[in-house]
């Protein structure tokens, strides 16, 4: 499996786009006034965005690594393709 970053932040922050419009986000999905989204990330590098509201890695064994905690802003309930809502 390849690694992934996956984010959570204000629609209004985002700068990512879908894959299909010429990004590196599998999908990005909007609540309220937050957007979800996961971009590969092969080498467990990739920046996280400035005023992300939770962002976790995985990696190739499939193991989550919290990066940036959740923010008080975000619903319990929200999740990215069957993600764990963040904790």
């Amino acid at each position: 499996m390849t690694p992934v970053l996956r984010v959570i932040i204000p629609a209004a922050s985002l700068t990512e786009a879908t894959k299909t419009l010429g990004g590196t986000a599998d999908n990005i999905i909007t609540r309220g006034l937050n957007v979800d989204y996961i971009v590969d990330d092969p080498n467990g590098n990739k920046a996280v965005p400035v005023g992300a509201l939770y962002a976790a890695r995985m990696n190739a064994a499939g193991q989550v690594t919290v990066v940036v905690p959740k923010s008080a802003l975000l619903t319990a309930d929200h999740t990215f393709d069957g993600w764990p809502a963040p904790a």
